[in-house]
């Protein structure tokens, strides 16, 4: 019986990535994100207004909502990628 090898981490990041993709474009947010230039690409959002409401790609929008009520929890967004500096296109 031959033993098959599968990177399950890599399907996994190549998964997500994919539906980031997918969320993306069906939401017409290019504006709000950038995305990496490593071997496996990573897709982060920006925060953005959506119909007079914080929005965030990364959160659902009410707890997006809660976070910005919150000086501490924002606090944490503002903190850079780890790999922002060596790998990003933009990461204002």
């Amino acid at each position: 019986m031959k033993k098959v090898s599968k990177n399950f981490a890599n399907v996994l990041r190549q998964d997500l990535l994919r539906r980031a993709e997918t969320f993306v474009t069906s939401q017409g947010l290019e504006l709000h994100v950038y995305r990496s230039l490593g071997k496996v690409p990573t897709v982060l959002f920006r925060a953005y207004e959506s119909g007079g409401k914080p929005s965030h790609g990364n959160f659902h929008e009410d707890s997006f909502v809660a976070i910005t009520h919150q000086p501490t929890w924002m606090d944490r967004l503002k903190k850079p990628h780890t790999g922002g500096t060596r790998c990003f296109l933009d990461a204002d």
